[in-house]
């Protein structure tokens, strides 16, 4: 669910296997307030099967959605990406693009993006470096902030000068 243009927007697939994903605006009750809209969200190598788990986000003022692709052999899932697309105020797929991670798993999930100060960022569900990856950044204005030393079940904050950007629990 997102607000964009003055419109609240609800990203939805419609199934399992072979699913598709929609966009409908909703009213402020959260009533559809309009037609559904199918993406045409296809990806040659990367979104064989279907599509799900849509979020949609906003990036240098467009409308984007970052959802899972699911490749299959045999209608055997084996393996999920995550993929971006561009949308138009109409919600048409302008483009499609497969962010190639050298260290992805064949189930990759919950890639959650978002844009901060202009760049596109995205928090995954713990990587396995993701503590790392916190700890190696280095900005004159953002600092990671580890509650318990950084140890397992711990939080982690992203801070903006005295502003909390996110906060996100991790394990070690």
């Amino acid at each position: 669910l997102i607000r964009f243009k003055g419109r609240l927007l609800l990203a939805f697939r419609d199934g399992w296997a072979g699913s598709r994903i929609h966009v409908v605006p909703l009213s402020e009750d959260f009533r559809p307030a309009g037609k559904a809209m199918g993406l045409s969200l296809n990806h040659p190598t990367e979104a064989t099967l279907g599509v799900e788990d849509p979020r949609l986000f906003v990036f240098k003022g467009q409308l984007h959605i970052a959802y899972i692709g699911v490749v299959a052999r045999e209608r055997n899932i084996i393996r999920t990406s995550v993929l971006f697309a561009r949308l138009s105020d109409q919600f048409r797929v302008k483009q499609v693009w497969y962010p190639h991670y050298e260290k992805r798993q064949s189930w990759e999930k919950s890639w959650s993006p978002f844009e901060y100060k202009g760049s596109p960022l995205s928090i995954h569900a713990y990587p396995d470096d993701f503590i790392k990856f916190l700890k190696s950044l280095t900005s004159d204005s953002i600092a990671v902030q580890f509650d318990k030393n950084g140890n397992s079940n711990s939080q982690v904050r992203l801070i903006d000068g005295s502003k909390t950007i996110i906060t996100m629990p991790v394990r070690a």
